[in-house]
């Protein structure tokens, strides 16, 4: 068991194996870490810069416990590096940015290394609880910030001042999985919704509405697909379950609303409002000086130069080169594989996406649904692109690889 007792799942069994208390608790906080965001400044753009996760990749390595990946993955990576080839011998033009080319194709490759060790039980139980842990501590640590500037006082400015996208997706995963937790003891169940509650508060104050889409059209699927199974066989507990949730419900939004009004405030301009028809916001999609519209501009560009370079894209470089200041982003994590690795490269992550969810689907549910969060949100922020995103995408796919032999033992116990 990991010492959050993390069981989400009635597949996963979260107990020791052959690891001992103290490897579990140093895989956590070293998962933690790999999960911490910090950056380096190139001219004036902010890249991500923490990939220590490919530690415990070279540790397999030099302990001589390494995977061969099967096949079918052996074609996918030679696919990408063949991309990398092709563009390097090609695209003349960007001679000059060969150094920044091969940095960010080495940095894309990374998504493949967990492929080559044996992902776990103990292992994915570990990196649950860095994503609670890491989730909680930004959670925690934001909330003090916000407090600190002046809370309600700072109005819409809180925005610039404490809100941010990067981190919006791991709330999302943190949060699935706190929601199929499903402590045995009464004070843990408290302790999971006081868990619960400070996530949620973390995810208002990215001031993002990327998050709370995401988060809300989860929760939508999974309560079409639970009511539709439950409608099947009807019980008289899962009626009082749904009553005890929606109260709960009832009582994090009140509280919510009393302490923090400048987020119901800020959402409900930018984002409810809009969907209800009530408010002055709108999209201005001609407009390429508003957040929308940059948007538009920016996929109109980016299939402009895909149609020229379909086999490569970018061949890894990013939306940068299109512009003279050569910096930017695409916004979009789907558009940002696109740009890098052309039409087909887009195509293959497409796949690799849906490896990852038809095999969550079977091994454990709060990480199917949290990946499906992330995988909306990725229509509006980059995801797996920064390094947390990369980290997890990375061991996720390694979950992948080694799915046959976590299901024989998953019947094995």
């Amino acid at each position: 068991m990991s010492f959050l007792s993390i069981n989400t799942n009635k597949n996963i069994l979260n107990f020791v194996t052959k690891r001992t208390w103290l490897d579990i608790f140093f895989l956590t906080i070293s998962f933690f870490f790999f999960m911490f965001p910090f950056s380096l400044s190139i001219g004036d753009e902010g890249l991500s810069a923490n990939y220590s996760f490919l530690l415990l990749p070279l540790f397999y390595l030099f302990t001589n416990k390494i995977k061969v990946p099967t096949t079918k993955f052996i074609l996918i990576i030679s696919f990408y590096i063949l991309i990398f080839f092709i563009a390097t011998v090609y695209q003349y033009e960007f001679y000059v940015f060969f150094p920044r080319r091969i940095i960010s194709f080495i940095i894309f490759i990374t998504m493949f290394s967990y492929l080559f060790i044996k992902i776990d039980y103990d292992l994915i139980s570990c990196f649950k609880n860095a994503i609670i842990l890491i989730a909680l501590y930004f959670s925690i640590s934001t909330l003090f910030k916000f407090i600190f500037l002046g809370g309600n006082d700072l109005g819409f400015a809180g925005k610039g001042e404490v809100g941010s996208q990067r981190f919006g997706f791991i709330y999302v995963m943190s949060l699935w999985i706190l929601i199929f937790n499903d402590p045995k003891k009464k004070l843990h169940l408290l302790y999971k919704y006081i868990m619960i509650l400070l996530i949620i508060i973390g995810l208002l104050l990215t001031f993002s509405r990327s998050g709370i889409v995401a988060m809300g059209a989860t929760i939508f699927f999974f309560y079409v697909k639970s009511l539709h199974q439950w409608f099947k066989t009807p019980t008289f507990k899962g009626i009082l379950k749904f009553i005890f949730i929606l109260t709960l419900v009832i009582i994090a939004i009140i509280l919510l609303y009393i302490f923090f009004p400048l987020l119901f405030e800020f959402f409900n301009t930018r984002l409810f409002s809009f969907f209800l028809g009530t408010g002055d916001e709108t999209l201005d999609v001609s407009n390429e000086e508003s957040s929308e519209g940059f948007r538009i501009f920016l996929i109109k560009k980016v299939l402009s130069f895909v149609l020229s370079n379909p086999i490569t894209g970018g061949g890894y470089l990013g939306v940068w080169v299109l512009f003279e200041d050569l910096s930017g982003s695409a916004h979009n994590q789907y558009l940002d594989i696109l740009f890098r690795t052309g039409i087909f490269g887009l195509f293959i992550y497409i796949y690799l996406l849906y490896l990852i969810i038809s095999t969550l689907k079977n091994i454990d549910k709060s990480l199917f649904w949290g990946v499906l969060g992330v995988i909306i949100y990725g229509f509006f922020h980059e995801t797996f692109k920064l390094s947390q995103g990369a980290f997890v995408f990375s061991f996720l796919l390694g979950v992948v690889g080694s799915r046959n032999k976590i299901l024989i033992n998953n019947e094995d116990k």
